[in-house]
């Protein structure tokens, strides 16, 4: 359901009818979810009415009209949104919060606890109910004192029978990561199908104990084409209530699919790629995309890999809230086994072991800066051949670095994202000496860091840009381990000019790519070249 608006105005009470009508002659037929025409409530004052539209999109358009102009007959209206909904939907944004209470200390004495002996904890039940669940059931004692719910959701009905609970068992593949769907055993599936099922369970359009053999069967692409498996997926997602029989709908919905003409398929434009995401939370994992993201050098040199690249965020329940040190670490603990709470072992469990989905097992591979701040990271599902160790070998040589940030920032700066441009062989490239004035025994550098590049190769790599009307000045760059900037040089004929100050973090890179791939930034236009 979308979202609530008044709409006054009216001058006479119209009906409910009526109303709706007028609306969706202008957001179209079925927009309207419900609808309250109201007297008003001073004398003097116009009819209004309470509105509420299947999705925000056609009560932001009413807004608009209306801010515009918009007049029922020679009345004109005014519409504004509501800060509550005319059917009330209570939904929770994600699992809720999990707290514990600390030990007491012998020396200390409350009669209240105190906020800071209540900390973060993970899912408590032995299943790891919570993070499995769509729907939470409150139980009071009895003879407790209830609110008037029905003045609060007076389109909800109250059942008065008995509500009775049945025994279940876990539908997850992995009971520390929940909900993590699969196949029955002697049935594989691709990655791409799974990791769709896994959003609709997450996302409440399917219900996991209703996924049995049946329904892998039917998303095995075996027996049916995985571009009709990935469609019908795809429109699960899109319908407004949860699938309880998934087996039937997906019958009629490939029957369907005989009637229909092919689609084409959709292609990305060059340097963007779909990479899978994973948010894990104290209680859940929430599952992403694919998403479509700019490549980086490692995507580039790996093509054929990108479904075993997945990268991996940690948030609280809500999803858009970071975790905070007071999450991981109590601002009180009594013994030393309460310094770390258990959201922290969690996420140390995750990067340590890995994450499972399917046949894919997912080990932690590398986190650029920006990652860090954000609590991400990438992990790789290796495979014979090529292991997440391999691609860090790939990277460079990073064996001198022993500092663990330093190591982990050479290691970052492969993930920046970048498009690939234009290349740049060893022998086009040359080393000039830097710009240096001693004074007082004190040696000051005037070209730290800042290498040349001639106007025709700079020229070059705008248009690769779709800079045509301009040519930026200066680039910053990333080339064979080389971190700098390059300015442009009127009087230079080589294509790239590097200095000794030119930090180099890695003289023994792998990569023979020798390709420039430009970066955005704030101020300056920047690239990676990648030799």
């Amino acid at each position: 359901m979308g979202k609530t608006i008044q709409l006054s105005g009216f001058p006479n009470l119209e009906t409910g009818d009526t109303v709706k009508e007028f609306l969706e002659d202008y957001t179209g037929r079925g927009t309207v979810y419900a609808l309250e025409v109201r007297e008003p409530k001073k004398s003097g004052s116009r009819v209004y009415a309470i509105v509420q539209f299947e999705s925000d999109e056609y009560a932001d358009q009413i807004i608009y009209l209306a801010a515009e102009g918009l007049y029922y007959g020679t009345s004109y209206l005014k519409a504004y949104a509501k800060d509550f909904d005319l059917v009330q939907s209570p939904k929770l944004l994600g699992a809720p919060r999990i707290y514990k209470k600390c030990a007491e200390s012998c020396l200390s004495y409350f009669k209240e606890y105190p906020n800071e002996n209540w900390v973060r904890a993970t899912d408590f039940t032995p299943s790891n109910s919570i993070g499995q669940s769509s729907a939470l059931c409150l139980e009071l004692s009895y003879g407790v004192k209830l609110l008037n719910f029905s003045e609060y959701f007076p389109y909800f009905k109250e059942s008065e029978g008995p509500f009775i609970l049945e025994s279940g068992s876990s539908f997850s593949r992995n009971l520390d990561l929940v909900p993590i769907v699969g196949p029955a055993y002697g049935l594989e599936l691709p990655y791409r199908i799974l990791f769709k099922i896994c959003i609709l369970v997450q996302q409440g359009c399917l219900s996991g104990p209703t996924l049995d053999i049946n329904f892998f069967r039917l998303v095995d692409p075996r027996g049916i084409y995985i571009t009709l498996i990935e469609d019908a997926l795809e429109r699960l997602y899109h319908l407004r209530e949860c699938c309880y029989d998934p087996v039937r709908w997906l019958g009629e919905q490939y029957q369907k699919y005989l009637k229909l003409p092919k689609t084409p398929a959709i292609t990305l434009d060059g340097g963007l790629v779909y990479v899978h995401r994973v948010q894990i939370t104290p209680c859940k994992v929430h599952f992403c995309g694919p998403e479509v993201n700019m490549s980086n050098r490692v995507l580039r040199n790996y093509p054929e890999d990108i479904d075993n690249f997945l990268r991996v965020s940690f948030v609280d329940e809500e999803l858009g809230n970071k975790l905070f040190s007071a999450d991981l670490s109590p601002r009180v603990a009594f013994s030393s086994e309460e310094r770390r709470t258990g959201i922290y072992r969690r996420i140390l469990s995750t990067l340590r072991d890995g994450i499972v989905i399917g046949d894919k097992k997912f080990d932690f591979l590398a986190f650029s800066s920006s990652q860090l701040r954000e609590n991400s990271a990438w992990m790789f599902a290796s495979r014979p051949g090529l292991t997440a160790a391999d691609i860090r070998k790939w990277m460079g040589d990073f064996r001198e670095i022993r500092n663990a940030a330093k190591y982990a920032a050479r290691l970052g700066q492969s993930f920046s994202s970048s498009r690939e441009t234009l290349s740049v062989g060893r022998h086009e490239r040359v080393m000039i000496p830097d710009v240096e004035i001693e004074r007082d025994g004190i040696k000051y550098v005037f070209s730290d860091g800042i290498g040349k590049l001639s106007p025709d190769f700079a020229r070059r790599v705008a248009k690769k840009c779709g800079i045509n009307n301009s040519i930026p000045s200066a680039f910053q760059i990333r080339y064979g381990g080389y971190k700098g900037v390059l300015a442009v040089d009127p009087a230079s004929t080589v294509k790239i000019s590097l200095r000794k100050s030119t930090p180099n973090h890695n003289r023994k890179c792998h990569d023979s790519s020798n390709t420039i791939s430009p970066q955005k930034t704030r101020t300056a236009r920047a690239m990676t070249v990648a030799e």
